[in-house]
């Protein structure tokens, strides 16, 4: 199965490169095969993108051509494209393996774009080593002379290329085959989106490998059982399984899925996937019975509900605008509705703090709500349970994560 750019436009990929302020440039030159020991990041939030699956779910594409992927290997053949990140990142490590070949190089691109800039152009190009060079924008870096170029003489091996990108309050390190050649001290801004571009018309680049860290998140769902949560008051087997790193939502009555421990700011990041007109939820702050609807004070306390459901099921065309996929249950309605087709894996971030809300769903911010807009919302609890809604099947989740409140502009 391909990942096919030809629908980009949705998400505006000039308006994207109008917002970039950091570009790393590298241009790759023939290469053979030969073998490298792939980085080792060990660390218990690591997401490794080594199926289509997985890919498509957490990364929107643009541009011409397709990525295809056998045995863990993309190949990105005579292509033009980009990938972005649907979720905002403060500090974070990517790395990957490359192999290239052709008549001539190509290139390869890793930006950093700051969500809140809207302009600015590159100022100067400078070179890493041989056949690696940095773009900087002005507005992003902070002094130039910040910038240190440790191995000049470091460059791409015939074969596998291993390249590592670690960043940590604002210093941005760069390494390639397990030697760090460069590092710098980037803007004050707290949150990038990442994006990978690349153009390899008449060539050929394979990529492996790929993993992100993202720092300061870590996971809540182990793969192989249901550790960290439970069913509220009935056995969870009753309508839940694992299954190959899946928690998938039988069609049988039975209890949500509760975990353990309560959460008050924080973030929650997950991927679902709906079958054709299942109705499903994340509840976030409830108390132990999962009660998510509160209009008057006298009423039992209360958490939220972000729905998940099919969108496009006919039986559903008539429903409130609160009830739709990435919604706030009873408060607010998604500002676009942008669920994928029954069966596609999505990505949904809920970020809490105080009484402010925002979901982001497949990468767009669709929700921010709190007390002044919705004065309802002051009656909502500030800290509680999470929850996973199975309600009458059809619902599946992974890669659930939980972090500090990222709270997108």
């Amino acid at each position: 199965m391909g990942f096919d750019f030809a629908y980009g436009p949705i998400y505006g990929r000039a308006a994207l490169l109008q917002r970039v302020k950091l570009s790393i440039l590298v241009f790759f030159f023939l290469s053979s095969v030969q073998n490298l020991h792939a980085y080792d990041g060990s660390s218990s939030n690591v997401i490794h993108f080594n199926t289509m699956s997985q890919l498509n779910s957490s990364w929107t594409g643009t541009g011409t051509g397709k990525i295809d992927c056998q045995n863990g290997i993309y190949n990105l053949e005579n292509s033009v494209g980009s990938l972005k990140y649907h979720h905002l990142l403060k500090n974070f490590e990517l790395s990957f393996d490359v192999q290239l070949s052709g008549d001539d190089y190509g290139y390869f691109v890793f930006e950093l774009i700051d969500p809140e800039i809207k302009n600015g152009h590159v100022k100067t190009n400078i070179k890493l080593a041989q056949g690696l060079m940095i773009l900087l924008n002005e507005v992003q870096v902070q002094q130039e002379k910040s910038i240190k170029i440790l191995n000049k003489k470091n460059k791409l091996i015939s074969g596998w290329n291993q390249f590592v990108i670690k960043l940590k309050d604002h210093q941005l390190n760069y390494f390639l085959n397990h030697q760090q050649i460069a590092n710098f001290q980037i803007g004050e801004n707290e949150l990038r989106h990442l994006r990978l571009r690349w153009n390899n018309i008449d060539k050929t680049m394979k990529i492996k490998n790929l993993k992100l860290v993202e720092t300061g998140f870590r996971n809540l769902f182990n793969g192989k059982d249901f550790s960290g949560w439970s069913g509220a008051g009935r056995p969870a087997e009753l309508c839940w399984k694992v299954e190959k790193g899946i928690l998938e939502g039988l069609k049988s009555k039975g209890p949500f899925l509760r975990s353990d421990k309560e959460y008050g700011d924080f973030s929650f990041r997950l991927e679902y996937k709906v079958e054709k007109g299942a109705n499903s939820g994340v509840f976030i702050r409830v108390p132990e019975n999962g009660n998510h609807h509160r209009k008057y004070l006298k009423e039992p306390s209360a958490g939220y509900e972000v729905q998940i459901l099919d969108d496009n099921a006919e039986k559903y065309k008539n429903l409130r605008e609160y009830q739709f996929g990435a919604s706030l249950y009873d408060v607010m309605g998604a500002n676009k509705l942008v669920g994928k087709q029954v069966g596609e894996w999505n990505t949904l971030e809920i970020s809490c703090k105080g009484d402010r809300v925002i979901t982001i769903h497949n990468g767009i911010k669709v929700i921010d709500a709190d007390g002044d807009q919705y004065p309802l919302m002051v009656l909502r609890r500030k800290n509680g349970f999470l929850g996973l809604q199975n309600h009458g099947g059809g619902v599946s989740f992974r890669n659930l994560r939980i972090g500090p409140p990222i709270m997108a502009p």
